[in-house]
C-alpha cells in the first residue's frame, strides 16, 4: 500500500486522525482540510520571506489556525 505524503498543513491540524463516522467525519474532515488549506498558504508565504517579522506574523496564524481548527471540530461533535 503506498503512503499518501501529507503536506505542512495536512499534518499540521491531524487530518489522519478523526474519531468521528458517518456525516461527522465528513465534517470534521471538510474543517481540517479547510484550515490545512490556509496553513499551507501561511507557510508558503513564510518560506519564501526573509523577513523576520514577516515569518513571525506567519507563524502566529499558523498556529491560530491550529487553535481554531481544534475549536471547529469541538463546534462539530457537541452534543448537548
Amino acid at each position: 500500500m503506498e503512503e499518501v505524503q501529507l503536506t505542512y498543513g495536512q499534518r499540521a491540524v491531524g487530518l489522519t486522525f478523526n474519531h468521528g463516522e458517518g456525516e461527522i467525519h465528513a465534517q470534521i474532515q471538510n474543517a481540517k482540510q479547510t484550515c490545512a488549506n490556509a496553513i499551507d498558504q501561511m507557510d508558503t508565504l513564510r518560506t519564501a520571506s526573509s523577513s523576520g517579522e514577516y515569518k513571525a506574523l506567519c507563524t502566529i496564524a499558523i498556529r491560530k489556525l491550529q487553535s481554531a481548527q481544534m475549536d471547529m471540530v469541538k463546534a462539530i461533535t457537541w452534543k448537548d
